[in-house]
């Protein structure tokens, strides 16, 4: 079968022209049964890039095809619901007892008065996500009227425990004998603001040389340095590594050498 025509229902805030582009059917081209619902819902995601949001094609499968000539040629038609064109009218934020209401707001990609699509509700939810302080994000419009374009935007959270404590210890038979251990501590949102702090100390016990490594580290994260939006980090870094020891005539020396450091990083 051989698709002779395409016919586009219902459409006003798009062309036949485009929607052929669109589809990944080709009028003169061979009609594949198996992309029709693939089809349809290249026509849906095209509607939603532009912001209408509850677009979709009404009829499914087979319903699409009309065939002709003994079933050598097809007409598709798609009768398509376009929905309104979704703007932000509001933007409410529920589940936030503890962060600061700035904190989420800062991170949407979509103000008042915006066009609302998947790419800037989607990126709004994964810049949200790597601020680390939430166990889960839901972004929605609040209305249900399918003929309602102005809608409040609805973000609601749930806070993850910003503290976390973590620690370890063990042995190995490095050097002789090895005692580790280690403690760390993190804050993910100090004051509600989304800021963090971390340390984290280790320590290594040769007890066959008598000799201790140990390292430090404190780090502190602005997500939204100088109200731009970039993150800046700063860790400072202690350590006492061994390097090496040396026999001699009075049983040995270790050479072992001290570091610090300061990173920034944007």
């Amino acid at each position: 079968s051989i698709v002779e025509k395409m016919n586009f229902l219902g459409i006003q805030k798009a062309t036949a022209r485009e929607l052929e582009d669109v589809v990944g059917l080709k009028t003169g081209g061979p009609l594949q049964v198996r992309l029709l619902d693939d089809s349809a819902n290249r026509i849906i995601q095209f509607y939603r890039s532009k912001g209408y949001l509850d677009a979709r094609v009404k009829n499914t499968g087979k319903s699409i095809i009309t065939y002709k000539d003994n079933n050598t040629k097809a007409i598709l038609t798609y009768d398509i619901y376009e929905g309104p064109l979704i703007t932000v009218d509001s933007v409410v934020l529920y589940g936030n007892t503890f962060t600061k209401d700035f904190v989420i707001f800062r991170e949407l990609e979509f103000h008042k008065g915006d066009v609302l699509t998947p790419d800037n509700l989607g990126y709004s939810e994964q810049r949200l996500q790597r601020l680390g302080i939430f166990n889960t994000i839901e972004i929605r419009p609040l209305e249900d009227d399918p003929a309602l374009g102005n809608r409040t935007i609805l973000v609601q959270v749930t806070e993850r425990d910003p503290g976390l404590f973590v620690s370890g210890a063990g042995m190995s038979t490095e050097l002789g004998f090895t005692l580790r251990g280690f403690v760390g501590a993190t804050y993910r949102n100090l004051f509600g603001t989304g800021r963090a702090i971390s340390s984290r100390a280790e320590i290594s016990d040769k007890t066959a040389l008598g000799f201790v490594e140990g390292s430090f580290n404190v780090g502190y994260r602005e997500p939204f340095l100088l109200g731009w939006e970039n993150t800046g980090r700063i860790n400072l870094n202690y350590s006492r590594q061994l390097l090496s020891k040396y026999p001699d005539s009075s049983g040995g020396y270790i050479v072992a050498v001290d570091s610090s450091q300061a990173d920034f990083v944007l």
